[in-house]
């Protein structure tokens, strides 16, 4: 009975609230990590015999995206092995670039991430199957999120919005008008 009253307490609000606030905007890393997802899962041509998939072991921007491939593999019910196996094939991919860029949409922020590997499979040890894989993922976030969905840690992560050249005239004019009303101020009561 008790689920009941707060399905139904809860369940206007949920419908009221408008669909933005349904659908967060990803950071910026799991927006690479889906175009990472959608190259490997392009290059694959058998998903039903095991992979040798090892991730990066140094912390960084790879391994970050390793894990997130990894589990991405698993939930396709692929199975994964660190090891080398004869019936396995090893995979292999190489980042050859990763940006993200940003620009003004209409009071909004537009962003794309777009991500190139090169794919690389093995069976026992042979070159099989080798591909320049591209993918990229655009999505329109606030002002707000920018800021929120960069991932410091990793450089590949985080962008800024460009500012007009009115807002690069006018903060620092104003900063440096404001910091000299200051002194005179501070000078001209202090002599008084």
């Amino acid at each position: 009975m008790k689920r009941l009253i707060v399905c139904t307490m809860i369940a206007p609000i949920v419908w009221a609230s408008p669909p933005a606030m349904w659908a967060q905007p990803k950071p910026t890393i799991e927006q690479y990590a889906d175009c990472l997802s959608e190259c490997i899962e392009k290059e694959l041509t058998d998903t039903q015999s095991p992979i040798i998939f090892a991730p990066e072991q140094h912390i960084g921007f790879k391994r970050e995206l390793d894990l997130r491939l990894q589990a991405f593999l698993l939930s396709k019910g692929i199975a994964l092995r660190e090891s080398s196996s004869e019936t396995a094939r090893e995979l292999r991919y190489e980042i050859q670039s990763a940006r993200v860029s940003v620009e003004e949409a209409s009071g909004k922020i537009r962003r794309t991430a777009s991500l190139s590997v090169f794919v690389r499979q093995f069976l026992n040890g042979d070159l099989q199957r080798a591909n320049l894989v591209t993918a990229q993922r655009i999505d329109t976030l606030l002002h707000s999120d920018l800021e929120r969905l960069n991932d410091t840690r990793y450089p590949e992560t985080t962008v800024e919005a460009r500012r007009s050249w009115l807002e690069k005239a006018i903060v620092p004019t104003l900063t440096t008008l404001s910091l000299g009303i200051i002194v005179y101020l501070f000078f001209s009561v202090r002599s008084n």
